[in-house]
């Protein structure tokens, strides 16, 4: 019995030995399989992962994004052209002619109100003396623009400068619509000092100006901006009017 005993400890020795080379052998082949092929996207540096590509909007359009600020009060403003013409509500500049234009980096820089919308509540504020080149966002027509599709609003809500915020485009009102006729429905969270400012596409395209929210017991989530087809419409009547003055 001992003898037999000892015989299957020996056998199962044997087979200890063989699966433990077996293990080394795949352990080794498993090394050198890794080597010959990095994993490509998480550890490899030619492959960066892009985990926020919003993050990506938002870095790229953020020094076209302007504060405003007038007698009455202020908010924000979208660069929309590269010789200093900003876009922003009428509301935001008021009477004014002239307002203070402060930008992302902290440079502070004076405009002028050069023109003025109030059906569609818009204004166009130009920055006379242009230190620098700058960073404008391109205006995308909004008439593209479905119910559910991402939008993006950056701003300085309650003074919080620079903020984004995240949202879908709930609706487009028709321009016979009896509430907020022709103004884009949207549900990201806004708050005073968006006012003006830019309502993107995900990939940074201007598609509407901030105008309002609605504000009533049980309402939320109710923004509303206008199409940037409207700003566009103020800004060719401004080019005209330019135009004629230079003869």
């Amino acid at each position: 019995m001992v003898g037999e005993t000892g015989n299957v400890g020996v056998m199962r020795m044997s087979q200890f030995h063989r699966l433990f080379f077996v293990l080394v052998g795949l352990g080794a082949a498993l090394w050198l399989s890794c080597r010959a092929a990095p994993l490509v996207g998480i550890h490899d540096p030619t492959h960066p992962p892009d985990s926020c590509p919003l993050c990506r909007t938002y870095d790229e359009v953020r020094d076209a994004v302007v504060w405003l600020e007038a007698s009455g009060g202020s908010g924000t403003g979208t660069l929309v052209r590269p010789e200093g013409v900003i876009a922003t509500n009428r509301h935001v500049v008021g009477g004014a002619d002239r307002v203070g234009v402060r930008f992302s980096d902290g440079l502070r820089l004076a405009g002028s109100v050069v023109a003025r919308s109030p059906p569609a509540d818009l204004a166009l504020v130009q920055i006379a003396d242009l230190p620098r080149a700058l960073r404008t966002i391109r205006l995308r027509e909004s008439a593209r623009l479905r119910p559910g599709e991402e939008v993006l609003v950056i701003g300085h809500p309650m003074g919080l400068g620079w903020s984004l915020a995240r949202g879908i485009v709930s609706s487009v009102r028709d321009p016979a619509d009896p509430v907020m006729p022709g103004m884009i429905q949207l549900d990201a969270g806004v708050s005073p000092g968006n006012s003006g400012g830019p309502v993107l596409s995900a990939d940074g395209e201007l598609v509407g100006v901030l105008a309002s929210k609605l504000v009533a017991p049980g309402a939320e989530g109710l923004a509303f901006a206008v199409p940037v087809e409207r700003l566009r419409e103020l800004l060719e009547a401004h080019d005209r009017d330019k135009s004629s003055r230079d003869g």
